[in-house]
């Protein structure tokens, strides 16, 4: 079907006209004020218009209307017209906006997981360093003990000398160790934090993280100040990703 639009003067039925011409067709003449009420004061000017044709284009695009995605929905005869001329480029601000909102909660999510690590490393170095208050109390009962022990053993009989001299020794030996291993504690700067501690005859091997080597050094220089220690080495220095170093030192006493 299609719609010839009409003008004033026409007094012909150009439906007729046409359909007689083309077989294949079918016409209806579109009158474009027709279903339209207009004011009173504009109906006699309306009249006088001959090329009321003229008005069909405006008064179909007055009647479009825009749905949620953009387009226009056309209630004319007219399809695929595009009345957002812009609309790709709309379209590549709306994406890049999106792309940013997504860039900013990515990073967001990353610098929140960061911190959580952060937190849950320092909570277990925390709990480390409790466990190793936990030992050297122990170590100070069990000292503790074996001076009542050797005290008993003197009282109870003077022909016990060497059983008293290996408990004497060994009760020398835990004090000596017990000094070493509190001086040790006690020579740590702040911001460090010890994480594991090894005895292995004369030789103590401490691991642990800072957050830098000046203060690894400081550590160094205060163990090397106690008259019980021999010498403090570094064994190993790795500064990971967020930015705390870890270390392995070796304490001979």
């Amino acid at each position: 079907t299609i719609f010839v639009s009409i003008d004033g003067e026409t007094k012909i039925d150009l439906s007729e006209l046409f359909s007689a011409k083309f077989t294949r067709f079918s016409f209806l003449q579109y009158d474009p004020f027709r279903s339209i009420s207009l004011p009173a004061h504009l109906s006699d000017a309306v009249e006088t218009i001959t090329q009321r044709g003229a008005f069909a284009t405006a008064i179909g695009l007055a009647t479009r209307k825009l749905d949620v995605l953009g387009f226009y929905k056309y209630t004319m005869a007219i399809d695929n017209v595009n009345l957002l001329p812009f609309r790709e480029n709309l379209a590549q601000k709306r994406g890049a906006d999106i792309k940013a909102s997504l860039s900013y909660m990515l990073w967001s999510v990353v610098l929140f997981m960061a911190a959580a690590a952060t937190w849950f490393f320092f909570e277990e170095s925390v709990t480390d360093y409790n466990q190793l208050r936990e030992k050297k109390a122990a170590i100070v009962r069990e000292i503790q003990t074996i001076n009542q022990e050797v005290e008993a053993v003197t009282l109870a009989s003077d022909g016990l000398d060497g059983r008293i001299e290996a408990a004497q020794k060994i009760s020398s030996n835990v004090g000596i160790l017990f000094d070493v291993y509190d001086r040790t504690i006690r020579s740590i700067p702040d911001d460090m934090v010890l994480k594991k501690i090894e005895v292995s005859g004369e030789v103590i091997v401490v691991q642990g993280v800072s957050p830098s080597e000046d203060i690894i050094t400081k550590y160094i220089e205060n163990l090397s100040e106690n008259e019980l220690i021999r010498s403090a080495q570094i064994v190993n220095v790795k500064r990971e990703e967020n930015g705390l170093s870890n270390f392995k030192i070796r304490i001979r006493f």
